[in-house]
């Protein structure tokens, strides 16, 4: 009898005393959310167990994107419950900056750490709401210049919401008078030529859902840009893309030669970028003396924007101080001409892929090159002495980090762009000191930077 007693007994206090703490309700508050309000979330807590809970912690999360945003552990409110009672937990939120004109999910989750040991980890979240869109302080009215470019400014413009209009309501409600449209969803407008509509409208849809997620997800930057208020166009953190109607009229406002530009949080292209869909363009790489040349076609599917200069939207305004050879060696790194598209269109085709050496000797290539490779090579010292203007240090950074890129891959990159993003570089001997960090403090790569004049001891 004995032998059977003693584990009857155990077993009977092990499931008698055990604890359970839910989430059972949740409100938040104001019920329209501007981007200067404070959100007020509401969750109660009980205790649906036999045993007291002390000091469990409860968190209130705000999605936005794939990023969940909570209170630091330190900050977190914690209840103490006897069994069979509840509490109300209140937590104050002010959105972040950039929240305007996104969709938040708010939820709540006791025991985020798992330290209470619990019948029932099933119930201890609880959605409070699915889906609330974030106001801006700044409305946005059609036609108010603050979206719509001093070039164009003249031009009877119609505006649409993608999120709320689809292609063909948005085609339906064109008048003849408009001249051009902006199409804005969460992260992008579009400003384009009302004739432009259909593509425009594919344009849009693609990078405001796709490219970037796709993007901040690469070089691991946050899901919201928040894009400074003062400039201009820019009232609703949205990247901008104007789609000039001629390549004059885009160099009168980017400079002589250029077939696209960014600034502040515009990006200019021309009608040209939106017809590459479904169509075949020759793609040349110079390679130092040498080059790179292959055909490319993008089927119909994919609406792949100018993504060099959407990246430089990114690192102006998440990288800290740096000087623009080294934001536009970034640029170039992360805006690889191979693996960026493959990763966004997998149906994407190259052929006729061949690569002439400073020699003259062509040789096929079975792929086409990556833009991180070459640039690793030693035929690139003209590039770098191009954006070093005379610098050894500088010089010697660039060719370092590529190499660097070229070994480690995208990890390297990600972590040299995560410590871009905390440090202020405002010398050559910072910038030389994150990438000795990136490196691990690889003692070749600091004899190699201090070769090269960049002093990595400061």
């Amino acid at each position: 009898m004995r032998l059977f007693s003693v584990p009857f007994i155990v077993i009977f206090m092990v499931l008698s005393g055990c604890a359970d703490i839910a989430v059972t309700n949740g409100t938040y508050q104001p019920s329209e959310i501007h981007e200067s309000d404070t959100i007020i979330v509401d969750a109660e807590v009980a205790n649906l167990g036999t045993t007291l809970i002390n000091d469990a912690k409860v968190s209130v999360f705000f999605g936005v994107g794939k990023t969940a945003y909570a209170l630091a552990d330190q900050e977190l409110p914690s209840v103490n419950l006897p069994p069979a009672t509840h509490t109300t937990i209140r937590i104050n939120w002010p959105p972040k900056p950039g929240w305007g004109n996104k969709d938040v999910r708010i939820w709540a989750l006791a025991d985020a750490g798992r330290d209470i040991d619990e019948v029932d980890e099933q119930n201890n979240s609880y959605e409070i709401v699915n889906k609330v869109r974030i106001q801006p302080d700044i409305p946005f009215v059609c036609g108010n210049n603050m979206l719509i470019m001093a070039r164009f400014s003249t031009m009877q413009y119609q505006c649409f919401d993608i999120r709320e209009h689809n292609l063909s309501q948005i085609k339906s409600t064109i008048t003849n008078t408009t001249g051009r449209i902006l199409l804005y969803g969460f992260y992008a407008v579009i400003d384009c030529a009302v004739e432009l509509v259909v593509k425009c409208d594919g344009h849009i849809r693609y990078l405001d859902a796709q490219q970037h997620e796709f993007q901040t997800n690469y070089v691991g930057a946050g899901t919201i840009l928040h894009l400074d208020q003062a400039q201009l166009p820019n009232p609703w953190n949205l990247v901008y893309i104007a789609v000039y109607p001629s390549i004059n009229e885009l160099e009168e406002d980017c400079g002589a030669g250029a077939n696209a530009c960014a600034g502040g949080s515009l990006i200019a292209i021309t009608e040209w970028h939106l017809n590459l869909a479904g169509t075949y363009s020759a793609i040349v790489i110079s390679e130092g003396a040498g080059m790179y040349w292959y055909t490319q076609y993008i089927p119909d599917s994919c609406q792949p924007l100018e993504y060099h200069e959407y990246q430089h939207i990114i690192n102006r305004l998440l990288l800290q101080s740096h000087q623009s050879w080294f934001e536009e060696m970034i640029a170039r790194l992360f805006a690889d001409n191979v693996v960026f598209p493959l990763s966004l269109c997998p149906d994407i085709e190259f052929t006729n892929i061949f690569h002439e050496d400073a020699f003259g000797e062509v040789t096929a290539m079975a792929e086409p090159p990556k833009l991180y490779e070459i640039n690793s090579e030693r035929p690139l010292d003209n590039f770098a002495r191009y954006y070093a203007a005379g610098d050894s240090c500088r010089e010697a950074i660039i060719m370092q980090m590529n190499r660097e890129a070229l070994a480690n891959g995208q990890s390297y990159l990600r972590k040299l762009f995560q410590i871009l993003r905390h440090e202020s570089l405002a010398d050559k001997h910072l910038i030389a000191a994150a990438i000795l960090l990136a490196s691990d403090n690889d003692a070749n790569v600091r004899d190699f930077l201090l070769i090269n004049s960049c002093n990595v001891t400061n």
